[in-house]
């Protein structure tokens, strides 16, 4: 991936600059439906698309304690990830429950609207808010990302502690589906593609760092804290509740 970031103005508050990107991206996608015995029958998968982009953004934090920005972006992307499955009732992945999906992104154009703001009162309280929107030429596209993303996270940094609490959520989102019809003269035999609205996507989140030295920290990290049963897509669960521990030692 080709990666360029220029700063177009920059005063003491105020900053505006540009990114433009070329390159092909690898989507995770493809190891969760290798890895899932609730899919099979999967072909013509590609582990990855080719994609443009290019950016202009604003920040500004002349208030002092609050800081604020936005940006907006549009996307090309073409050669997308596309394939087909066949979702099992079991995991055995022999007893179809005769639904396919189509996991297909065409090619598509975006352009995306992002807007965040930041309070900072002290080193143990800040608050940081995000929201986004996407629009997309192909409906389909927004099963991989949701048209609408938000957030809110709350911080603190007590000594050499680092905490975050928040909660994030997709919105707005679709996906095609082939679902079984009487029409056999249709593609696949049986089978009818129809635009599917999925329910959105929350996830509330924890994480701790401790910070033991400058180039060393250890870390603890929760997410879907609430252990919401929720679907990637249609026969696809979300993961549960998760926590990770760890530590990071930079050289």
């Amino acid at each position: 991936t080709l990666f360029s970031y220029t700063t177009l103005f920059r005063s003491v508050w105020r900053s505006i600059y540009a990114k433009v990107g070329i390159g092909t991206y690898r989507e995770d996608l493809y190891d969760v439906l290798v890895a899932t015995p609730l899919i099979a029958g999967s072909v013509n998968y590609k582990k990855s698309f080719d994609v443009f982009d290019a950016t202009l953004g604003y920040e500004d934090n002349e208030s002092g304690m609050f800081q604020w920005g936005g940006e907006v972006s549009v996307k090309s992307t073409v050669n997308a990830l596309c394939g087909t499955a066949k979702l099992t009732s079991d995991n055995t992945g022999t007893q179809f429950t005769g639904t396919h999906i189509l996991l297909s992104n065409e090619d598509n154009f975006s352009i995306v609207a992002r807007v965040h703001a930041d309070f900072e009162a002290n080193q143990y309280f800040k608050a940081k808010a995000h929201f986004g929107y996407t629009s997309y030429t192909e409906d389909a596209a927004a099963f991989i990302r949701p048209r609408v993303d938000l957030g809110l996270h709350l911080q603190s940094n007590p000594g050499k502690f680092h905490l975050d609490l928040g909660i994030d959520g997709g919105l707005d989102r679709k996906m095609e589906s082939w679902l079984p019809t009487a029409d056999t003269s249709s593609y696949p035999s049986g089978y009818q593609k129809k635009l599917v609205d999925m329910d959105p996507l929350w996830n509330l989140t924890f994480l701790a760092e401790y910070h033991l030295l400058d180039n060393l920290k250890f870390f603890l990290i929760g997410n879907n804290l609430t252990n919401q049963k929720q679907q990637l897509w249609p026969g696809v669960p979300a993961e549960g509740i998760d926590f990770q521990i760890g530590a990071y030692y930079v050289f």
